[in-house]
Formats: C-alpha cells, sequence, structure tokens
C-alpha cells in the first residue's frame, strides 16, 4: 500500500472519519481536532515512509497559514531565476565566513542562516511535534515584532515532510549535530533544514510539494496550547545575550551585508530576508489564554 493510501484509509476508519481534502497540485490534507490523534497519524505516516523507504526521515513543520508547495523562502518570488539566487546566498556565505570566525565554516551554513531570518534555498523544520505546533498556534505580529498567539477558532497547519519520495531525495541536516553549540536558536527549536538534493534546484523546481505526503489543519481551542515556562517565545527565540551567534550576526552587520550582495546579484531589496530578532514577550505565560468569544 503506497503512502497515500495508507493516509486515506487511516482517515477513513469509523472512530476517527477525518475531513481530507485532495486539493490538484496539492498536499493531500486532514483535518483534525486532538493532539492524540495528531500523534497517531504521525506514526502511520512515519511507518508507511520508512516502508517505502528505510532511509527516509519524517519531520514536521507548524504554520499559522497553509502551503500547497513547501517552497523555501529564498524562491518565494517568483522575479529571480533560480541561479541568480543561488548565485546571491553563496555570495552571503562566502562573506559571512570571510568574518573568521571558524563556527561559520562549518558545512551547511545556509541552512543555519536560514534559522535566523536569511532567505536561503534550505526549509526550516523540526522532528519534535510540540515545537510543530507551537508554530502552528502562534501568529507572527509585525506591528509588535514578537509572537502572539492564535485567537481560538482560528486554523493552525502541521505539514509533515519525507527526504525520501519515490526516486528523489532531499539533503536534511540536524543542525544540532552539524553547527556550534553556541548557535542555541536551533538547539532549542530542535532545528532541522532540508534542501533539494535529487533533482536539483531549477526554475521547474522550485518547491518541496513532493516531500510532503501530508498537512493537517486544526481548529485552535485549550486542547492545542502548548506554552508554558519552557515553551516559550523566549526559550524557541532567545534574545542576544543568551544567543552568542545572534549577537555575532548582529555585530557582522548582517543587514548591511544582505542589502549589499542584493545589489550586486540585481536583486530586488529584501530578497535575501532580514536577521530575524522578534522581542520577548514581557507578559509572564501564564497570561496567555485563549478567547473563547
Amino acid at each position: 500500500m503506497d503512502i497515500k493510501s495508507t493516509i486515506l484509509k487511516f482517515a477513513s476508519r469509523k472512530y476517527l472519519k477525518l475531513p481530507v481534502d485532495e486539493p490538484p497540485n496539492g498536499i493531500l490534507t486532514l483535518e483534525i481536532d486532538s493532539p492524540i490523534t495528531l500523534a497517531r497519524l504521525a506514526a502511520e505516516v512515519r511507518q508507511a515512509c520508512r516502508k517505502q523507504d528505510e532511509k527516509a526521515v519524517i519531520l514536521c513543520r507548524g504554520q499559522t497559514e497553509p502551503s500547497c508547495q513547501m517552497r523555501p523562502r529564498l524562491f518565494r518570488c517568483n522575479d529571480h531565476g533560480v541561479k541568480q539566487l543561488l548565485s546571491a546566498q553563496e555570495r552571503v556565505s562566502e562573506l559571512v565566513q570571510g568574518q573568521g570566525l571558524k563556527r561559520f565554516k562549518r558545512p551547511h551554513l545556509p541552512a543555519l542562516l536560514q534559522h535566523y531570518g536569511i532567505a536561503t534555498a534550505w526549509l526550516d523544520c523540526v522532528d519534535n511535534l510540540f515545537v510543530a505546533i507551537w508554530f502552528a498556534t502562534h501568529r507572527y505580529d509585525f506591528a509588535l515584532n514578537t509572537y502572539e498567539p492564535l485567537q481560538s477558532g482560528k486554523t493552525g497547519w502541521i505539514y509533515f515532510i519525507s527526504t525520501r519520495s519515490q526516486s528523489a531525495c532531499l539533503k536534511a541536516i540536524d543542525l544540532r549535530d552539524v553547527q556550534h553549540n553556541l548557535c542555541i536558536r536551533p538547539q532549542v527549536q530542535h532545528g532541522w533544514s532540508v534542501t533539494r538534493e535529487n533533482p536539483l534546484w531549477s526554475d521547474e523546481n522550485r518547491d518541496l510539494r513532493e516531500f510532503a505526503p501530508v498537512a493537517v489543519r486544526f481548529k485552535h481551542s485549550t486542547h492545542w496550547v502548548v506554552a508554558s515556562d519552557v515553551l516559550s517565545t523566549a526559550l524557541l527565540f532567545p534574545p542576544v545575550n543568551r544567543d552568542n551567534t545572534l549577537k555575532v550576526l548582529q555585530n557582522f552587520r548582517i543587514e548591511a551585508l544582505l542589502r549589499k550582495v542584493e545589489g550586486e546579484c540585481h536583486l530586488s531589496s529584501g530578497s535575501l530576508g532580514n536577521l530575524f530578532v522578534p522581542k520577548n514577550d514581557p507578559k509572564p505565560i501564564k497570561s496567555y489564554k485563549i478567547s473563547t468569544n
């Protein structure tokens, strides 16, 4: 039985009867009302993908908006070609490595930079379902420059990603293993990054939808609250005085560096992202409440 059939069989069980959407050229989507059911689905997906390819790694990604493509941030703008964008990514890496700090000379630097807000050809994901739920239930507020809990009734999304799909595969790295322990953000987020390995990126292959066997949507309620003294904005995005790599990137004037590369590579301003430094929520964790109105 293939992965899609396994998921549809799971959704159709008489004691579940989960609503299913099969959008054309999109990702099979299930509606779930319980974290326990989500965990059961995660097990089904993991086992089905491993039966197809025992080398597959199954990861997840939480979002507050749906995505039919799983496109890395570098390729979300269609105004520039993939080759041009990848050249810019390489130039950013060269300039950061040229600052002389040993931690930035480790392999896969763009994957690390992606976790700090720079647009690259890598996609952030995690191997911790609770962290994924946190990201699916917290929306970034641009005005306040911090994450705020979703209101009750709003929709959260969890995407499962397999690093193997038929004859195609992704390069996947656990940033906790390959990056310096002073790179705190990916450490606390249980951060992974994935990018295309076969087939490679091209103007025709700008997304990873073929590697996402299923997505989940759910209505936010008290059942999905994972905020606590441990799992909080302050933990998942440690401030400059707790994350040395964030501090170093600020000292490197990374924003000016990104704008410089955009000019050199004839990219529109902002194409390469910005250093992401959200303001930690000053309110105590106990004030996280979900409106029932």
